[in-house]
């Protein structure tokens, strides 16, 4: 139940350790452009946002249901990431990092029939995107024991 983080250089011991999740850490990601930005899911069902330079405890966390499996952020929208959430399908969070604001759920998708385990963004350009003027962004999903 512990989240730690470790320096390559020297791996005798953890830099910095958390027990701020309550059951095991299944997945963690730094954000792609904001590298002292991390998001970390749990068992105990909860999304943590942390900055790395002060780990003392998250800068925000978001209760999303189902055990949080998988993160990933979104390349180009700096507030957004993906979650597979076991037994509570999917969810994109707006972490919302530049504000005081609570991260909040802006999406969900709860149609396989099993457990929600992985989850990436999918792009299509412009010119693929018929009657769109923005880039566009989809979501891939998988399950588990779902054979639909």
């Amino acid at each position: 139940c512990r989240l730690h983080m470790w320096d390559t250089r020297n791996t005798i011991k953890p830099i910095f350790t958390s027990k701020r999740h309550e059951m095991g850490v299944c997945s963690i990601q730094v954000h792609p452009t904001l590298r002292h930005i991390v998001a970390s899911g749990s068992y105990d069902e909860v999304l943590c946002l942390w900055d790395k330079r002060q780990m003392s405890k998250p800068i925000k966390d978001l209760r999303l249901g189902g055990g949080v499996w998988r993160v990933k952020w979104h390349t180009r929208h700096a507030d957004w990431v993906a979650t597979a959430c076991m037994h509570n399908g999917f969810a994109v969070a707006d972490c919302q990092l530049n504000t005081g604001a609570p991260a909040e759920v802006v999406c969900s998708y709860k149609g396989h029939d099993s457990l929600a385990y992985g989850i990436d963004w999918c792009w299509l350009e412009r010119e693929a995107w018929q009657g769109s003027d923005h880039d566009t962004a989809l979501l891939a999903t998988c399950s588990f024991y779902d054979h639909s």
